[in-house]
């Protein structure tokens, strides 16, 4: 299970940026996204497609070039389409420009995404320099990360655009904690702290500050406690993300949290990897009606009763995204959501691997194919428009259900991957009006036969659909 570094959840249907790689089949001109195997939610890491190299490619330059030259190149980058490659470039000759030229530089990054334009720790060793202006996203991963670097930061003209502090490094001090809390730098809206032993201590700081954050995010080494002080804090005016992954988080905390009025604020609420069961999910249920658009328990045990609460629930109604990949609902816990689901704006679902597995040895421990029609004959999926059912067992029976279904007119994006699916399975899904609709599907993992794969090829190359098989 892959423990990747979280951040703001993905935007339903948002790009992720263009590399300079070329796709690995040259035969094929649509585009391919490739991942690493994580069962957490359909999150494309890279793009391969074949593409000029022209629009996206690094415009390589040696050290020996004249100013006005090096100006000119970085614009020329600075113009093209976002990729970590290419701010890497961007950014290792920018301590060679002059603080007019990187003012135009700053002036034509202003269409990159904030998290896109990123500086580690060791840039700061001797301090904020004059390049430090481009950056928007600062990781502190590894080092002492004490109030004297946080104020020598949150000091200088240089990083006074910083919008984005994420604090990785096992050596962060509670000191650091409170110069940023006292400070309330006015451009900082995303704070980050991964794996730092201080993080309840640091979360009771924080709750009572004024800071401007939008996003707060805690992985590893939290508890209930982190929980329990953000929800009674008074401070974080403008929170919106609340998100925990990976943490020491249980039904103690999420009961705490949705009895109080900060959930109330909330528009994104993220507790995976933890240990929330069916008593948090039905407190969440039970919360005053919020505005919460976007709920991912993934990686949790909230069972098929949590979900059943979660679906029905009246304070909910506002969700657009719900999250219960690996939860263990198993057919009765599917079934239940497809009767008693009334979220009538929800457009992203994610049900992935979510064998049950107290019932090992009952077949209803699976979602399969009994628990994916009865997800398909719901009528509320119709405005669902990425579903995300990897690992269930549905097989062929199952993909034929949801090929069939009058339900998916709206359905974008569709990961069946490792689901026992064969030829007729792919047959299905090709005679269906699914596959004219579709901007993304993953159905690696599945036994489809050459023929069958290369006719799923075909089609989604004439439809430009991203595939990964």
């Amino acid at each position: 299970m892959t423990n990747d570094r979280v951040g703001g959840l993905p935007e339903l249907g948002s790009a992720q940026p263009a590399t300079t790689a070329q796709s690995t089949m040259t035969s094929r001109a649509f585009i391919v996204v490739t991942r690493s195997y994580h069962r957490h939610g359909f999150e494309p890491l890279r793009r391969r497609a074949r593409t000029s190299r022209s629009s996206t490619a690094i415009i390589g330059r040696s050290r020996g070039d004249d100013m006005n030259g090096l100006l000119e190149w970085a614009l020329t980058n600075a113009a093209l389409a976002p990729s970590a490659p290419r701010w890497r470039a961007i950014w290792e000759r920018a301590p060679e420009l002059s603080p007019t030229e990187l003012a135009e530089l700053d002036r034509a990054l202003a269409h990159w995404p904030d998290g896109s334009r990123v500086a580690h720790a060791a840039s700061l060793e001797d301090g904020p320099q004059p390049a430090h202006a481009l950056v928007r996203r600062l990781e502190l991963e590894q080092g002492v990360v004490d109030a004297a670097l946080v104020r020598a930061v949150l000091g200088s003209e240089h990083t006074a655009r910083v919008s984005s502090l994420a604090l990785f490094s096992m050596e962060t001090q509670l000191d650091a904690i409170r110069v940023l809390a006292d400070a309330a730098p006015a451009a900082l809206r995303e704070l980050q702290l991964a794996g730092d032993a201080i993080a309840d201590d640091a979360s009771e700081i924080l709750a009572a500050s004024a800071l401007p954050i939008r996003v707060l995010t805690f992985e590893g080494a939290t508890t209930n406690r982190s929980v329990r002080a953000i929800a009674a804090g008074t401070g974080l005016p403008a929170l919106d993300h609340l998100q925990y992954h990976d943490v020491q988080v249980d039904d103690e905390g999420v009961v705490a949290l949705a009895a109080s009025e900060r959930m109330a604020r909330l528009g994104t609420l993220r507790i995976s990897y933890a240990q929330v069961g069916r008593a948090g999910a039905e407190a969440l249920a039970s919360t005053r009606p919020s505005r919460l658009e976007h709920l991912d328990l993934g990686l949790n045990h909230v069972g098929h009763e949590g979900a059943r609460a979660l679906v029905a629930s009246s304070a909910l109604t506002s969700l657009r995204s719900l999250h219960l990949s690996e939860n263990r609902l198993g057919g009765p816990g599917v079934r239940a959501l497809a009767e008693h689901c009334s979220l009538e704006r929800l457009a992203e679902l994610s049900l992935s691997y979510n064998q049950d597995s107290n019932r090992l040895l009952d077949p209803d421990s699976m979602v399969g194919t009994d628990g994916v029609r009865a997800l398909a004959a719901a009528r509320w999926l119709r405005t669902v428009e990425r579903l995300e059912l990897a690992g269930n067992a549905i097989g062929d029976e199952g993909m034929d259900a949801l090929c069939t279904s009058p339900n998916l007119g709206g359905l974008r994006e569709l990961d069946v991957a490792d689901n026992q699916l064969g030829s007729r399975g792919v047959a299905a899904l090709l005679a269906s009006s699914v596959i004219d609709q579709l901007k993304k599907l993953r159905i690696e993992l599945n036994e489809l036969g050459d023929d069958a794969r290369d006719a799923l090829f075909d089609a989604c190359e004439a439809r430009g659909i991203a595939l990964v098989a």
